[in-house]
């Protein structure tokens, strides 16, 4: 069964297809065609943000085909230059176990690092997935985390893309986005903006939108 994903309750079914007009205007102007355009430009000159764009854009097929390798490639590109967003985004991923396979201890040390780069909510989502693994764990975990050689703590809370549809951030476009993304690429007379401050439309579960 195809993934099916949800963008602010309306349904789009996940195949190696471009997303309707519908939904796309939902966060562009009008197809996101002309954003997946300036996103790609300003990845080239140097936007990390821009490359955090592009992966949400090519993960949910978004203006373009959905291609998971092509997303997790910008993503890591967005995230080795330290873009909260995509810090925040990775650990997501590695918690919920989308499109990354789910790794608990990856997760807490990629929210922690989200934590201290300000992302906001970061730091609920670090705290949140140490109660989920001391709920899953019990003792076993806190007596273990104290041991130098420590198994890793796990979750027996995988993603059933059967059950659960992947979301994005409601009432969030890529307007300021892009903005951010052409003043990151900037090289004169440039205006600095902290990214960390944009709100930025994200991936997310239901059980977390």
């Amino acid at each position: 069964m195809r993934l099916t994903l949800f963008f602010m309750f309306c349904w789009v079914i996940s195949a190696n297809v471009m997303a309707s007009n519908d939904d796309t205007m939902r966060y562009c102007n009008s197809d996101c065609a002309s954003e997946l355009q300036f996103f790609k430009k300003f990845a080239r000159e140097g936007s990390s943000l821009a490359h955090h764009a592009l992966s949400t854009m090519y993960l949910l097929g978004l203006a373009t085909d959905k291609n998971v390798k092509v997303g997790l490639r910008h993503l890591n590109k967005a995230v080795k230059a330290n873009e909260p967003a995509a810090v925040y985004q990775k650990a997501y991923f590695y918690h919920r176990g989308i499109f990354l396979e789910q790794d608990t201890e990856k997760a807490l040390l990629w929210y922690k690092k989200a934590t201290r780069l300000k992302v906001k909510g970061a730091a609920e989502k670090y705290a949140l997935l140490l109660s989920e693994v001391a709920s899953s764990n019990d003792l076993k975990v806190i007596a273990a985390s104290k041991q130098l050689k420590s198994p890793k703590p796990t979750l027996d809370q995988h993603f059933d893309e059967k059950v659960e549809r992947i979301t994005i951030s409601a009432g969030l476009s890529f307007k300021q986005v892009l903005y951010v993304a052409e003043n990151q690429a900037c090289n004169v007379n440039c205006e600095l903006i902290a990214s960390n401050s944009v709100a930025v439309p994200m991936i997310i579960l239901p059980r977390d939108g």
